[in-house]
């Protein structure tokens, strides 16, 4: 009798902290998207977007990527990781003025996101603007702009 009623009291510990857990996760979520200021369902279809973006990306579809990309700015434009990433599949392109466009509304936005200074500085070296490639590499570097 002991032994049941002590593994029932375990039972209801673990199933008390996976709810708990479960609230957390649920709380961490509405609270982003309250942050973001999207509210709750833009912001899970942005974010929902930016993952297939993501996945579209890491196969190979970079239209597809960019699609999903700007789905997901669309929704959710407080969202920087879509913008970058709509930077890096427009860099995958050859698109350097287009990702150079999407890099600076990252910085705009967030300056202290030292990929788009790095990613910016990359693709104004490739279009031979060096003086401005090395300003944005050592913002990268210092991590504020």
């Amino acid at each position: 009798m002991k032994h049941h009623l002590s593994s029932r009291i375990a039972f209801l510990i673990v199933a008390l902290l996976v709810t708990r857990v479960r609230a957390n996760a649920e709380e961490h979520r509405f609270f982003l998207a309250m942050q973001s200021g999207c509210g709750l369902l833009s912001w899970e279809r942005s974010v929902k977007h930016y993952n297939r973006g993501l996945d579209l990306q890491m196969k190979g579809d970079l239209d597809g990527a960019i699609a999903e990309y700007r789905m997901s700015i669309t929704q959710c434009s407080t969202f920087w990781r879509p913008s970058y990433n709509l930077g890096t599949a427009l860099e995958a392109k050859g698109d350097f003025d287009g990702a150079i466009e999407e890099y600076h509304k990252v910085i705009s936005e967030w300056p202290e996101i030292f990929q788009a200074h790095y990613a910016l500085g990359y693709d104004l070296e490739a279009k031979g603007d060096l003086n401005a490639a090395i300003a944005e590499y050592r913002r990268a570097i210092r991590g504020r702009n």
